[in-house]
This record gives C-alpha cells, structure tokens and sequence, in this order.
C-alpha cells in the first residue's frame, strides 16, 4: 500500500450489507473460514462500549514509560473484519468519537496514530485490509459496497465450518492470494 494526497493506493476496504445478525453465526463462520485462509485475521465487534471504552490507538504511557498498543495495531497485510451487527443506538463520549475517526483514518489512509500526549502525535502507515460487515451500509468509509442477497432457509454454520478443506489445500489458497 502506498499513500498519496489524495488516499492510500492499493488499498481496498469492502462494506458487505445485508448480513445476518444477532442470533446467527453468519459473522463467527465468516470470520473462522478468513482465518482458515489469511493468516493475521482479527475480529472487532463494533459496539458503542467497545468505541467508547476501549484504546484503539497506541499511546505513550509515562508513567510505566512504555508504549501502551491499541486494538488497531496489527500486524502488517492484516485481515481485520469489522463486526456492525452487534452495533445498537447509543451515546458516543468523546474517545468513542476519536475511535471512529481512527479506524476511519485507518480504512481510507492506511495510517495509525499513535499518541505521545502533550498533543504530539505521529502517523505511521499501516498495511492492513479491511472488511465491514453490517446490515445496512457502514458509516465508516469503503471503496466498494456488496449487499448480500438473502437465501430462504439459514444455513447450517456448523456444518459449514467443518467442511473448510485441508491444511494442504489451504496452503495452496493462500500460496495462490499471495500471486494475484
């Protein structure tokens, strides 16, 4: 990925809409087959606590005198899938407002900033992609939106995950994603 003026080159952040929600294991199952093939996949259920209570930004702790790493500090050609499913109505406090900005920033610009306090902060960029799963479309920024059609019986998660082929298959899978 490479940032320019005008957005980071070569990222591709996908919105899937209509997913199914509380109550079916549509996102976990999703989530399991991606790990099966990406190696580096974290899962981040959007919720207002988790925007208003949790650090998705490093920051610089003076005290312990450590870097303290937030939630979106991952690894480099990260997978990370964004849970909206679980998102309900709410009140954002102000951190809640700076998280969604983040992973906003984080989404369009592939930077992370990381907080030294005394308004010092630096940007470092960050290669890492993104999928939004939500029922409807997400209010954080991506290039393509993909609503699923819905199918008249739900599907059998169980069943699904257990049919996920074999570690040899899955190298290949992988071996494969890294070429294209």
């Amino acid at each position: 990925v490479s940032t320019q003026s005008t957005g980071a080159i070569g990222k591709f952040a996908v919105n899937l809409t209509r997913c199914p929600g509380k109550g079916t294991q549509f996102v976990e199952c999703l989530s399991t087959l991606i790990s099966a093939i990406s190696e580096k996949t974290f899962l981040l259920p959007l919720t207002i606590p988790t925007f208003n209570n949790s650090s998705l930004l490093p920051r610089k702790d003076y005290t312990a005198n450590r870097l303290v790493s937030g939630l979106l500090q991952l690894p480099l050609h990260s997978q990370m899938i964004l849970d909206e499913t679980v998102l309900e109505p709410g009140q954002l406090l102000p951190s809640g407002v700076e998280n969604v900005k983040a992973l906003g920033n984080l989404i369009s610009w592939q930077k992370l900033t990381y907080d030294f306090g005394f308004n010092y902060n630096i940007e470092f960029e960050c290669d890492t992609r993104v999928l939004v799963l939500g029922e409807g479309k997400s209010l954080l920024p991506s290039d393509v939106v993909v609503p699923l059609s819905p199918i008249t019986a739900s599907p059998d998660y169980p069943t699904l995950l257990s049919s996920i082929p074999s570690h040899p298959l899955l190298e290949k899978f992988r071996r494969y994603l890294c070429i294209v």
